[in-house]
């Protein structure tokens, strides 16, 4: 017989507060945000052969994003933590709230021009490799145990 892959609602419920957390955004910032101003940017990238900033009124949804983003992530932990018993979870959730907390001060700062976005983007990767890291040590150290059959 094979393995029996245990559910773990909170996994789904994740996806569906994911999903309402883009739509809130959406509903939100979409108002504000002209598709001519999107357009007449990316014409420009295309025209000047190179990357230039986004539209300032781009930023301001991505930074409510991922701040919400993190902020589910740190409730997610905790649910994992009380329903679940799932510690390794739980831990893998505040270190994606970080990185969430954390690309939302990247963009910040671009945004402020006080990153560039070579450093922005710099500061980005070294924040996936520590995210990377750090996972790989959580699913070492608390290993999912397979349901038995």
């Amino acid at each position: 017989m094979g393995e029996e892959k245990r559910v773990f609602p909170l996994d789904t419920i994740s996806a569906g507060v994911i999903l309402i957390i883009l739509a809130v955004t959406y509903l939100i910032y979409s108002p504000n945000i002209s598709s001519s101003e999107i357009i007449d940017y990316f014409r420009m990238m295309g025209d000047l052969k190179t990357f230039i900033k986004p539209p300032l009124i781009l930023f301001d949804p991505a930074i409510l994003f991922f701040n919400a983003v993190g902020v589910w992530s740190l409730i997610l932990s905790g649910l994992n933590i009380v329903l679940q018993r799932r510690v390794g979870k739980a831990l893998e959730a505040i270190t994606g709230a970080s990185l969430s907390f954390f690309i939302a001060f990247l963009l910040t700062n671009y945004a402020a021009d006080v990153f560039t976005w070579q450093t922005t983007l710099g500061y980005f990767i070294v924040g996936i490799g520590v995210l990377v890291i750090v996972n790989g040590i959580i699913y070492f150290a608390f290993p999912e145990r397979k349901a038995k059959t």
